[in-house]
């Protein structure tokens, strides 16, 4: 079984511009939808959609809560929620032709015992389960990544993360299988030289293996002695570039427990990524697109 872990899940609040922004009249927005956010979820969906079973932990509270479990089950995703005692928070995502603004808020602090109802979860897996922890995390007086990933390796599964800053090394230094960094988060980390060695950096450090996301570029898979390049293989208009790194990581997963090579993987994650960002936010990930990417798709 796959299951993802959102530490800090949303109700994500999408609307489009009718016009450019403006300071001096009312704007006016076109196609506003509520939609569940976080990156784990985000995760979920894309694996959802490819076919692959998986379930969704995270947590859960207020009315905004009861509004995001109410959308994980009308779309038919398997999930299980801690109840937390605030209400889940709400994002908001304003779409100006291919530019996105994304006003985030930041979650309130998860108290201990909730974390380790749901930490708990983790300690249930098996061998040949993986588990994706991705997303930022809320205050919390345990380091959430840390021991998370520290009880799903207990366990036996496969862990792979998505995260940013010294989370991303610390994953590293704990052994993942996949970390999934983007170019500006390496760059963060390692300063403005040459992004694909700084990245293997995080190799060097622990990790297995590092799909390096270089956005309109496309993605570079990473070990100690492999590197595998991959372009997006055609260009389309981008509609929504929200959860697009998601999916480029679902992709990936669905493709390596599908036993495909890494190579394969890469071009699955790719298409899988460019799928999410040609599509707008209120349809649903496009499958018929994401295979005709992945047939088009090359490693170099």
């Amino acid at each position: 079984m796959i299951y993802t872990v959102t530490f800090n899940p949303s109700l994500d609040y999408h609307m489009s511009l009718s016009a450019p922004l403006s300071e001096k009249v009312p704007n006016r927005v076109k196609s506003p939808c509520f939609v569940p956010g976080g990156k784990g979820l985000n995760v979920s969906f894309a694996l959802s959609a490819l076919g692959a079973d998986n379930t969704a932990l995270c947590f859960s509270g207020g009315e905004t809560g009861k509004m995001l479990e109410n959308m994980l089950s009308s779309r038919g995703q398997k999930y299980e929620c801690v109840s937390i005692p605030f209400p889940t928070r709400v994002n908001v995502k304003v779409s100006e032709g291919e530019k996105m603004y994304e006003l985030n808020a930041s979650g309130d602090e998860v108290p201990q015992k909730h974390a380790l109802a749901l930490l708990s979860r983790l300690e249930k897996l098996a061998d040949n389960d993986t588990v994706i922890f991705s997303g930022s995390t809320p205050t919390c007086a345990l380091d959430l990544y840390c021991e998370g990933i520290t009880r799903a390796k207990k366990s036996g599964a496969c862990v792979i993360a998505d995260t940013s800053g010294e989370k991303l090394l610390d994953c590293a230094k704990l052994g993942a299988f996949l970390l999934k960094p983007n170019e500006h988060e390496i760059r963060e980390l390692f300063g403005d030289g040459d992004v694909i060695r700084s990245a293997k950096k995080l190799c060097s450090l622990g990790a297995e293996h590092v799909l390096l996301s270089l956005g309109e570029n496309g993605a570079v898979l990473l070990s100690d002695n492999v590197e595998y390049k991959c372009g997006i293989p055609f260009k389309m208009p981008v509609l929504n570039t929200v959860g697009a790194g998601d999916s480029m990581l679902a992709g990936f997963v669905y493709a390596y427990k599908n036993g495909y090579s890494l190579p394969d993987c890469l071009r699955s994650a790719v298409s899988a990524g460019s799928c999410k960002a040609y599509t707008a936010p209120e349809k649903p990930f496009d499958v018929k697109l994401f295979e005709k990417l992945f047939e088009r798709s090359e490693v170099l």
